[in-house]
């Protein structure tokens, strides 16, 4: 077995019983990791593992000891698996006084039987034993990966790497897997506060990966070229140095650069002096970015001569612009030699006490603002610190297992919250090389990026995949092991659609700027020894995000909703923002006992999945019942089976029946499926939704486009006003 000797902790040690067995269902363990596991827990009585098995156990992964449940391999000529009847030596193995350990996930066995822990639980109820759940944590994420069935070790970050095992309370006997997993979110919540605590911020993090590995490639874009770790740090370190006396007493720094490599130094760099960041967004108008900006104190705004030719920006009084060329210019070569030597010496600590004093940055302070899409209102400045953004960075590690190995493909821009936290910040922590590029529209140059510096990791929008389906060429993402879609609804037909012709399936998940952002994920679903883990449910934003615990409440009255029930989707966890710059009382509103209202509505399902069935500021009140705005536009394109953005539903005012529903949508787009707008239209009525819920022909509109933020997500107060436009001038085509 390769070596892998991590510092083992056992928590809550006390809610194991000192008498009689105990079935352990444990959460986020892989592979070798189980044996530690194993060991660690047998303290009063042996521990064994049990698994299903459909080939010969990986020897890697396999103690003598395991209980293996055997199956028949994928294409046996067998009838429907009898799992009653293969948990048959678990249960004697209770009853023998040894307690078993279970993986907790739902499994596909070879002949399509899915088992899932409901009816695991049914089954070992009648051993008469307590049932426990523990959740695993590797500080610096599973150093192991899944590959045709075997495991094999990876690099990872460096540091101190700890394996955390929390034993949460004995369950009741009548435990299901909705309470399961509720368990074990809780736990992964209290093993995420020590992790965070014991932390460093990202940017002083970075300074340790680059002492580590100093050579390795890091960042890449097609106008510097590539960054070791090395010259990233130094340029860091001397952009830094530079704009000290500049920056002098400004707490907060305004930046107005496109996603790339200098957008990261300078982000880096500002990290290094403590100052609080604010990625403004070149897709809106100035007035958008001077009403953000006014809610600060930034008196100092950095960008580029060449960016500022190609999007301008005054601003405005009372600031000053900096421009990246001449704090180049200043830089002399002897400063730099001197730089990059004094920066090769220095070890982490040198460097953070003398070279660039900053041992006093704490994951308590605030990192940046990153102020709201205003989809729905006027931007709001969102607070984020570091231990927001560690927090998700540290959980996204442990369940996508991204590493040093990795290289990231990153399009989002750092004024979107996705963007700053998972392409910006991640890597810093973790090592990954990222390959950026400022246009997430153009597909072709990002499927060649791709493809020719062997992407692993593609964080994305579905508006953003769209256009890699119909502009990237066949086997562009053919090195991809995992894509994930966020900030908005990923149609299940794109993602099928994108799979077959990429040959990678995306993954659905789901944050919110006050969330840091991740708050959901669906996970790869993965095959051990012929067994699949079923841990993606297409259609659903996946489970609650390690460290991250959610819930359907009522948003009045803050009461849990039981499983399967609609309700507001919040919330708790490290991840949740400071509050709203200077707005306490909005601040007050959006977070109630340590809750996010996300102003989503959805349901939980067994599983925790979470399923998304419309926002709140996105129901119409038509004679007194809500109406699912964002369903309507599922169906919409479901009518046709069109994947890429053919319309957008909203509603307007009406005298009659409160509000009514309008449509807007492209012609061309609609015209290329060979129907016409009655014809649409009348196929919505055949999804079987409510009379109340179809719209009126009068209300759907031709438009040349449909207005979308910067990020590629729905514009949604641009739609609302586009329609009470065409609808005041009554011009229905």
């Amino acid at each position: 077995m390769p070596a892998w000797s991590p510092m083992v902790h056992l928590f809550g040690q006390k809610h194991i019983p000192t008498h009689g067995p105990v079935f352990y269902l444990v959460a986020e363990v892989y592979g070798p990791e189980r044996n530690l596991v194993r060991t660690t827990l047998s303290i009063d009585r042996p521990v064994v593992f049990a698994r299903f098995c459909a080939s010969e156990p990986d020897p890697t992964a396999h103690h003598a000891s395991d209980i293996l449940l055997r199956v028949p391999p994928k294409g046996a000529s067998v009838s429907p698996t009898d799992v009653n009847a293969l948990f048959v030596p678990v249960l004697e193995t209770l009853r023998s006084g040894t307690s078993v350990a279970w993986v907790a996930e739902d499994f596909r066995l070879p002949d399509g039987t899915e088992v899932d822990l409901d009816q695991v639980l049914a089954i070992v109820k009648h051993a008469g034993v307590s049932v426990l759940p523990v959740w695993i944590t590797s500080t610096r994420g599973s150093p192991w990966a899944l590959s045709g069935g075997k495991w094999s070790l990876k690099r990872l970050p460096g540091g101190l790497n700890e394996l955390d095992i929390q034993v949460g309370h004995p369950l009741p006997g009548n435990a299901d897997e909705f309470h399961v997993r509720d368990q074990l979110e809780k736990l992964s919540l209290e093993s995420a506060q020590r992790h965070t605590a014991r932390e460093f911020p990202v940017h002083r993090q970075f300074v340790r990966r680059a002492w580590e590995s100093p050579n390795d490639e890091f960042w890449f874009d097609q106008i510097t070229g590539k960054l070791s770790r090395y010259k990233a740090l130094t340029g860091s370190y001397l952009f830094a140095k530079k704009m000290t006396p500049i920056l002098k007493g400004e707490e907060m720094v305004g930046i107005w650069l496109p996603t790339g490599v200098g957008s990261a130094l300078v982000n880096t760099a500002l990290a290094f002096l403590g100052k609080v960041t604010i990625n403004l967004n070149y897709t809106a108008s100035q007035d958008v970015a001077w009403a953000c900006l006014k809610q600060t104190t930034v008196k100092t705004i950095i960008t580029s001569k060449k960016f500022l030719d190609k999007i301008p920006f005054e601003p405005g009084p009372d600031r000053r612009i900096v421009l990246l060329e001449d704090i180049r210019a200043s830089i002399g070569s002897f400063e730099k030699v001197i730089s990059g030597l004094l920066v090769k010496i220095c070890p982490p600590w040198l460097f953070e006490s003398w070279l660039m004093p900053m041992t006093h940055h704490k994951v308590s302070d605030l990192a940046t603002i990153i102020f709201s899409s205003g989809s729905t209102g006027d931007p709001k400045g969102i607070q984020l610190t570091h231990g927001n953004i560690l927090s998700n960075i540290l959980a996204l590690t442990q369940c996508l297992r991204i590493g040093p190995s990795d290289v990231m493909l990153a399009v989002l821009p750092f004024f979107h919250s996705f963007g700053y936290t998972v392409t910006l910040c991640a890597p810093l922590t973790m090592g990954t090389k990222v390959v950026y590029h400022p246009d997430p529209r153009q597909a072709k140059e990002i499927g060649e990026l791709a493809r020719t510096q062997k992407a692993t990791v593609f964080l994305s929008t579905a508006t953003f995949l769209r256009f890699c389906l119909r502009r990237a060429q066949p086997g562009d993402f053919e090195t991809l092991r995992t894509i994930v879609c966020g900030a908005e609804k990923l149609p299940v037909a794109l993602s099928e659609e994108f799979k077959q012709k990429q040959g990678v399936l995306p993954l659905e998940g789901y944050g919110c700027t006050e969330l840091s952002p991740v708050a959901a994920v669906n996970r790869v679903d993965e095959e051990e020894e012929g067994i699949t883990w079923i841990r993606n449910r297409p259609g659903t934003i996946g489970r609650a995000l390690n460290g991250t615990f959610a819930a359907i409440v009522d948003q009045n009255t803050m009461a849990v909703k039981p499983m399967g029930e609609e309700g507001m989707i919040a919330c708790g966890g490290l991840n949740v923002m400071k509050g709203y710059l200077h707005q306490p009382q909005k601040t007050a509103d959006a977070i109630r006992h340590g809750m996010y209202l996300t102003g989503d509505m959805g349901f939980i399902d067994k599983h925790r999945h979470i399923t998304i069935t419309g926002r709140l500021a996105r129901f119409a009140k038509i004679g007194g019942e809500m109406v699912p705005l964002e369903k309507l536009e599922e169906l919409l394109h479901e009518a046709v089976g069109c994947t890429e953005r053919l319309c957008a539903v909203t509603c307007v005012p009406d005298t009659a029946r409160g509000e009514r529903v309008v449509i807007v949508y492209l012609p061309e787009v609609l015209k290329g499926f060979g129907i016409t707008k009655s014809e649409w239209i009348a196929r919505l009525g055949s999804k079987g939704i409510p009379a109340l819920w179809r719209p009126d022909e009068r209300d759907v509109f031709e438009v040349a486009e449909i207005p979308a933020l910067g990020s590629g997500k729905l514009d949604i107060l641009h739609v609302k006003e586009l329609a009470l436009k065409l609808t005041a001038n009554g011009k229905s085509k």
